[in-house]
Formats: C-alpha cells, sequence, structure tokens
C-alpha cells in the first residue's frame, strides 16, 4: 500500500532540481550542446527528436509484446522536465498529464507545447499532483517514466513507481525505467559517493573537470530489480518485457507491462 504522502525523500530534492532548471536542457540530456548559453535552434529540434524517437520505440514494443494495438486515453509522464518524451505521448495519447518536481522545467515544458501546437498536455507538480487525492486516483491508460527513477533515493521511487501502477486502469500499461547496476572503477564509485555526501568535493570536481563549482550533482541511484517486480507481482502485472539499457556505464531496464 501506499502511504498517504509521499515520502519526504522525494520532497527533499525539489531544490536540487530547481537549480539544475537553470540549464534545463543539460539537466535532462547531458551533452554540452545542450547549455543554455550555447543551445541553438538546431540543437533544440536534435534534443527534440531525441523524444520522438524513444517514444516511437516504446510504443513499438508496447504493441508488439505487451498490448496490440495499444491506443491511450489518458497518460501520465511522470519525471517530464521540459516535455522532451510528454509531447511525443500528446501525439498518440487523447490527453496526457507531465509530472516534475520543478517548476522551472514545468514552465519551460508549456512553452515547448505552445512552440510544438499540443494543445492536449498539462503539466503539475509532483507535490500537487500527489498531494491531490482525486489526481492521483483518477484511473490512467499509461503510466511513463524514463531515465527518471535514477535520479531518486530509491525509497522514494518505489513509492512514485507503487503509486503510478496503483493508478492504471484494468487494461492500462506501463513504461518504467529504472537503474539496477554500474560498470564502473571503485575510483569512480568512491568519488562519486564523496561528491554526494561530503561538503565541497563537489564543487572541487566540478572545478577539475571545467564546470562552475555552484552546479549541483546529479545523483545516481540503483533499484533491485526483484523489489519492483514482486511490487508489479503485487498490483497483477505478471509478464513484464524488460529493454535492457547503457548509459555510460549506468545499467538499466525499461520495463513494460500491463494491468489485468
Amino acid at each position: 500500500m501506499t502511504t498517504p504522502t509521499p515520502p519526504r525523500a522525494l520532497r527533499s530534492e525539489r531544490d536540487r532540481w530547481e537549480r539544475l532548471a537553470r540549464d534545463p536542457y543539460y539537466a535532462v540530456l547531458n551533452v554540452e550542446a545542450h547549455r543554455q548559453d550555447r543551445l541553438s535552434e538546431s540543437d533544440r529540434e536534435r534534443f527534440a527528436r531525441t523524444g520522438d524517437e524513444e517514444v516511437a520505440r516504446t510504443f513499438e514494443e508496447i504493441r508488439r509484446w505487451v498490448a496490440p494495438g495499444f491506443a491511450p486515453g489518458r497518460a501520465v509522464d511522470f519525471g517530464c522536465g521540459v516535455g522532451r518524451l510528454t509531447i511525443p505521448i500528446a501525439r498518440i495519447a487523447e490527453r496526457v498529464t507531465g509530472i516534475d518536481i520543478s517548476e522551472t522545467m514545468l514552465e519551460e515544458a508549456r512553452r515547448n507545447c505552445v512552440a510544438r501546437g499540443v494543445d492536449n498536455a498539462t503539466f503539475v507538480s509532483s507535490d500537487v499532483y500527489f498531494a491531490d487525492g482525486a489526481a492521483a486516483a483518477e484511473p490512467v491508460d499509461f503510466v511513463h517514466a524514463y531515465i527518471v527513477f535514477q535520479h531518486m533515493p530509491p525509497r522514494a521511487g518505489r513509492w512514485v513507481a507503487d503509486a503510478l501502477v496503483r493508478q492504471l486502469a484494468p487494461g492500462g500499461v506501463g513504461a518504467l525505467h529504472f537503474t539496477y547496476a554500474r560498470r564502473a572503477s571503485m575510483t569512480r564509485r568512491v568519488v562519486h559517493r564523496l561528491r554526494r555526501f561530503v561538503p565541497g568535493v563537489n564543487a572541487l570536481v566540478n572545478l577539475v573537470q571545467g564546470r562552475a563549482a555552484s552546479e549541483p550533482l546529479i545523483p545516481m541511484n540503483e533499484y533491485d530489480l526483484g523489489g519492483l517486480f514482486a511490487l508489479l507481482a503485487s498490483h497483477g502485472c505478471t509478464e513484464v518485457h524488460a529493454r535492457l539499457t547503457d548509459h555510460g556505464g549506468h545499467l538499466g531496464a525499461m520495463l513494460l507491462f500491463r494491468k489485468p
């Protein structure tokens, strides 16, 4: 069962992501061309295309392995950021709600919808969405999150995943991505941990790497796949298709499933 309110670990990340949202496209995809002071119109178009391609791939796999002919009515895109994936989902679903912890990201997502002629997407902060019992309980046909949970403390991520799967209507489909392991040397692992928990280390590493000392660390977390499968099974989702991913040594799985 979900708890009545989101765990504190979910709310505590708000400040970090508001700071990261000062450079919103880079925060979504860490490519130097996405830096705010370098982002050209062609870079924006390439950024948007990555979202179009990812959503097309996900729906091709859903229709092939999980639910032939799937066409959602209401959809939810958790961790929507600037709308990179929400907008192409909106072109498939009747309506979609993008959820994010950062109000700055949500504002940019709204502007991107206007620019791309999308009028069936709405955006809301995670605090507001999960606090609104009616919104969080309204059945949906599709729940989606990609390269999002890895940045959340696992306890908070499991809470959100449970809430999203609980919200799925019978026959609804989920596409949720989680990281479960990292290919990295012990030195890199230790440095990452020091950057997270020892004051001053992140600033020093940023300077060594040519970044602003104040740039927040984007945390990476790993999830227990066994626990995630147990979570899905508790909702009756016993048939799961997994697409394995590798983002710079961070190993993950996009889990595709249908709720009975």
